[in-house]
């Protein structure tokens, strides 16, 4: 029994002897991994190390060459400040040059001024005389437009006296055909008046004109010119008493009073003529006077 207890402890031992066995084979392998990991770290380092090297050399280069410029740029600053200084003794004698030309700038504005007192004053006189011609040129156009109103009045007055030539020359030639019926009506009115009776039975038998007849009008053309006449009429008179045909017995003297003396009697109403009681048509001599005096009342 003792001999089976110690084979059964030993067996113990040795499965926890393998079991360590395990456990430090493993930490083996991590040391190994851990070690070779070590290793190429160092590589990177070690590469590291030389790109830093490379790179100080670089640094110790452009040190060295940074310098060297700076030496450059002291040479430079030392020449900027030789110009500098040349600079500011040019400048020292421009600005002496630049006063005396304000000088001479300040003399020449004073001329300037003075000329130009002068130029104003010259310009005041210019300004007066404008002034004059404009006051002589409203006055031509004032003129210029009167006249332009008078012409323009002499051509209205010029139109007025065309159209009254054409309406006498229409008056005329009216007045030439009334000329050729005159003698055909004259024979027959002095045929009517010989047919009727003497006395108060002539009177009863002629037309008379009625009391509301409008007055002859007077043209105004015929006053302007100061024309008067007398004009006889031949009117026939219906049975109706209206006027249906007009003549001129005997002219005035002027187509004028002679057409307004028709167009007056030619409106008129009259008391038709009697014969035997019974009314009827006949042609009566109508006198019609024109005078100035009676225009003007």
């Amino acid at each position: 029994l003792n001999h089976q207890s110690d084979l059964i402890d030993l067996q113990t031992e040795k499965e926890v002897a393998i079991s360590q066995n395990q456990q430090l084979t493993a930490r083996l392998t991590q040391t190994e991994s851990a070690y070779q990991d070590s290793v190429v770290q160092l590589h990177g380092t070690a590469s590291r190390l030389a790109e830093t090297r490379s790179e100080n050399q670089k640094l110790v280069q452009a040190l060295a060459s940074s310098e060297e410029t700076a030496l450059d740029l002291e040479g430079e600053l030392a020449q900027v400040i030789n110009e500098a200084r040349l600079e500011r003794q040019t400048m020292t004698q421009g600005q002496k040059a630049a006063e005396e030309s304000l000088k001479a700038i300040s003399i020449e504005l004073e001329t300037e001024r003075a000329s130009n007192e002068h130029l104003q004053a010259q310009t005041k006189r210019l300004d007066q005389t404008l002034a004059a011609l404009r006051i002589d040129q409203q006055k031509n156009e004032a003129a210029h437009k009167e006249t332009n109103a008078r012409l323009a009045d002499a051509q209205s007055a010029l139109r007025s006296t065309e159209e009254e030539n054409e309406a006498l020359q229409h008056e005329l030639s009216h007045a030439k055909k009334n000329a050729a019926n005159l003698k055909e009506q004259l024979d027959q009115s002095q045929a009517s008046e010989a047919s009727l009776d003497t006395g108060n039975a002539l009177s009863d038998l002629r037309p008379v004109p009625t009391a509301g007849n409008p007055k002859p009008v007077y043209p105004r053309m015929a006053i302007r010119r100061g024309i008067e006449g007398e004009v006889r009429l031949s009117v026939s008179v219906t049975a109706l008493g209206k006027v249906s045909r007009i003549s001129i017995n005997k002219p005035s003297g002027s187509a004028i009073l002679d057409q307004a003396a028709i167009d007056s009697v030619g409106k008129w109403q009259f008391t038709p003529a009697i014969r035997d009681g019974v009314p009827t048509a006949m042609v009566v001599d109508i006198p019609i006077q024109f005078r100035l005096i009676d225009s003007r009342g």
